[in-house]
């Protein structure tokens, strides 16, 4: 048996000596179910497992040891449960892991530790997880990372140093990121991600940087046409260019100036 579907049942408890005679596994789903905690050691006989999907459970708790020694396990998603700490003792024995799904969970604050010996991780989402700060060096660990998800978070700035440990801003292959439904405050700490993106470390997917809205600025989308970044100056190219000069240096002058046509005209 390769793989073994436990999805929509009424499991509140896992421990390891459910996967007797079962070891081989690859793939295990236990999607919805009434999981609230992962105890240390719980898939320990389950060397193999290359998929856990361990989405919409109540999880709150994961003990340190819960996936070791899970080295060949590569994809874990844990959407929607209650999660609110994650630490480096969380992950320990994912050693090759690759993706990591924690949408909808409740992690206020990201922080460093959240992530460390993660280092094999390409792709990471956290959508909707009611994120209103990341601190610098969150990221860091991830030197493989080259997918971030963070939309529909409560983010007001993205700076330059959640990701200055990424292969990607270091020159080496390049980073999608995911940042739209956000209250980003524009301003000029902003212009490294467009630095950035000409430089081909960060892409934005399906040309969503144009879907960030300033929350300084309603109606007005951090994008090419409208917003954009020249040195440390930071200025406005709007799209009623008849009405106000392309590139005026102050942001809040130059709104300031177009504000009627804006409003009618563009928007």
């Amino acid at each position: 048996m390769n793989s073994l579907q436990l999805d929509h049942n009424e499991l509140e408890q896992l421990n390891n000596n459910m996967w007797q005679g079962i070891e081989t596994l690859t793939r295990l789903n236990l999607f919805d179910n009434k999981i609230t905690s992962l105890p240390s050691g719980v898939f320990a006989s389950l060397v193999h497992l290359k998929r856990i999907s361990l989405s919409y459970n109540n999880i709150h708790t994961i003990s340190p040891g819960a996936f070791i020694p899970l080295s060949e396990l590569e994809g874990l998603s844990l959407i929607s449960n209650e999660l609110s700490h994650v630490g480096g003792d969380t992950w320990q024995g994912l050693s090759s892991l690759k993706s990591l799904e924690l949408n909808w969970n409740n992690f206020t604050v990201l922080g460093a530790s959240m992530f460390e010996g993660l280092e094999t991780l390409e792709r990471l989402y956290l959508e909707y997880v009611r994120a209103t700060q990341i601190l610098p060096g969150t990221f860091n660990a991830l030197v493989n990372l080259n997918h971030l998800t963070l939309q529909y978070n409560q983010l007001t700035e993205f700076n330059e140093d959640v990701l200055n440990g990424t292969r990607a801003m270091q020159g080496q292959g390049h980073l999608d990121l995911v940042i739209r439904e956000n209250p980003i405050h524009c301003d000029e700490a902003l212009c490294w991600l467009k630095k950035a993106e000409s430089q081909g470390k960060i892409q934005f997917y399906l040309g969503e940087l144009g879907k960030v809205e300033c929350e300084n600025y309603p109606g007005v989308n951090w994008d090419d046409k409208r917003l954009g970044c020249e040195g440390e100056k930071y200025f406005c190219q709007v799209i009623c260019e008849n009405s106000c000069p392309p590139e005026v240096e102050c942001l809040t002058n130059c709104l300031s100036l177009c504000e009627k046509e804006l409003s009618v005209n563009c928007f």
